[in-house]
């Protein structure tokens, strides 16, 4: 039997993790269906600041974006 396991680290707290089994099939098909995927993640919790910090970041280049159009066009 071929057990795989996956020493990871998580791109938010640095948290060294395995993944195995389930979940590490779980990741791999998420990364084949979406080969620009973040992370893997420790926990919820990492993940959920990460999509934050992501959104925040987004509605600020909108907002930037925004206001670049309203100058250029009065």
């Amino acid at each position: 039997m071929n057990l795989s396991v996956l020493a990871c680290v998580c791109p938010t707290c640095g948290t060294a993790f395995t993944l195995k089994g389930s979940k590490l099939r779980g990741w791999n098909n998420r990364k084949k269906k979406k080969p620009t995927i973040q992370g893997p993640y420790c926990g919820y919790k990492c993940s959920g600041k990460e999509n934050q910090a992501r959104a925040i970041a987004h509605c600020r280049l909108l907002l930037e974006l925004g206001r670049t159009v309203l100058e250029k066009n009065p």
